[in-house]
């Protein structure tokens, strides 16, 4: 026991160390955080005259123009699977001054996030217009005594340095510290050569009387099948870790299935992070009990968790689920009269549990 302790405080140290090694780049720029405004207007006004109609889903409303004292940004649409960790991508290596010219926009691929004046109940309305049925953009320091001035869009900012791409020869790589809870208040009796052994649960427990609490470290690797899910959000791969539980050491064996939501992030928008959701399935196997491989012992999960980017490579990740699960006890070891297929039994379990760790 004081070994699996060791080696779960070494897991831990090593985590939070990659945590802090690296964080994910951000630039304070207007298209990488949530843009306030002031109680009183700022003494600059930008005008943006659209080709045509454009019907904003998030505003329900038509526009053929917009007004507003926060400073327009272009947000470009880039193939994610072109980026390295550290560059600002391109799409053609081209730097960013290149495309921009004073109301050139039809040629630009992205969209201009407009944040407008506050309506009747002091909310701003947020636009995303394509870049091309963007006419033209003006500004100015004082409407009533200045000529406007036609703008410039500036080279965008990268807000995020995410990229999903895995570790080693999977496409995903999760390390999880688990602790889990089942609700028992259980006791089992072992016959004995003097009569009978009882042995009871408590919160924390060794032995096979059973524990509340489950501790475990996991592990999964996953690959993306681009033939079912071309955005690779959907995983398939393999699931092990340890088990403390029962009097054993249980190593499972399975197969884990992930879903993530925002599996490649858009570099210049303010949204590293992402939910998921997973389920595993798998047998738990161990080498104390000798009870047979199949039959009794399995396990199955499901969970949802969330992603937090800590650097171009890695996650920070915390999830919640529920797993059933049935494991086998030691053996009766005694009494030469109990047939052999009676000697070993199982303990079916339902268990809620918290993770942490790093997911690559």
């Amino acid at each position: 026991m004081q070994n699996l302790k060791k080696m779960l405080k070494s897991v831990f140290i090593i985590m939070i160390f990659a945590i802090f090694l690296q964080s994910c780049k951000t630039a304070d720029c207007p298209s990488c955080s949530e843009n306030t405004r002031v109680s009183h207007p700022k003494l600059i006004e930008w005008k943006v005259a659209l080709n045509s109609e454009y019907y904003d889903e998030n505003t329900k409303t038509t526009i053929m123009s917009v007004s507003t004292d926060i400073e327009p940004t272009f947000i470009p649409t880039i193939n994610p699977d072109s980026r390295e960790c550290g560059n600002i991508p391109t799409w053609d290596g081209m730097p960013w001054e290149s495309y921009f010219q004073k109301n050139h926009f039809k040629n630009l691929k992205g969209i201009i996030r407009i944040i407008g004046y506050p309506n009747e109940s002091g909310v701003s309305p947020i636009y995303s217009i394509p870049a091309s049925n963007i006419a033209e953009i003006t500004s100015t320091s004082n409407p009533l005594l200045l000529p406007p001035h036609e703008y410039v869009i500036k080279e965008p900012c990268l807000c995020c340095d995410r990229i999903r791409n895995g570790w080693w020869i999977f496409d995903k790589f999760e390390m999880r510290l688990m602790a889990g809870y089942r609700n028992m208040n259980d006791s089992i009796i072992y016959p004995t050569a003097n009569g009978t052994s009882t042995y009871y649960s408590d919160i924390f427990n060794t032995d096979r009387g059973g524990s509340n609490i489950v501790p475990g470290l996991e592990f999964a690797g996953l690959w993306s099948i681009k033939k079912i899910d071309p955005s690779e959000k959907f995983q398939i791969g393999v699931h092990t870790g340890l088990w403390v539980a029962d009097e054993s050491y249980f190593i499972p064996v399975g197969l884990h299935l992930r879903y993530t939501f925002n599996q490649k992030p858009n570099p210049f928008e303010n949204n590293c992070n992402t939910p998921y959701v997973f389920g595993n399935i798998g047998l738990p196997l161990d080498f104390k009990t000798a009870a047979p491989i199949f039959g009794h012992r399995y396990y199955y999960s499901l969970g949802v968790g969330y992603d937090w980017a800590v650097s171009c490579g890695t996650d920070f990740s915390i999830d919640l689920g529920f797993r059933q699960m049935s494991l086998p006890l030691p053996a009766i070891d005694c009494c030469p009269e109990i047939p052999s297929a009676d000697r070993y039994l199982y303990r079916l379990s339902y268990l809620g549990f918290l993770r942490i760790g790093l997911t690559f």
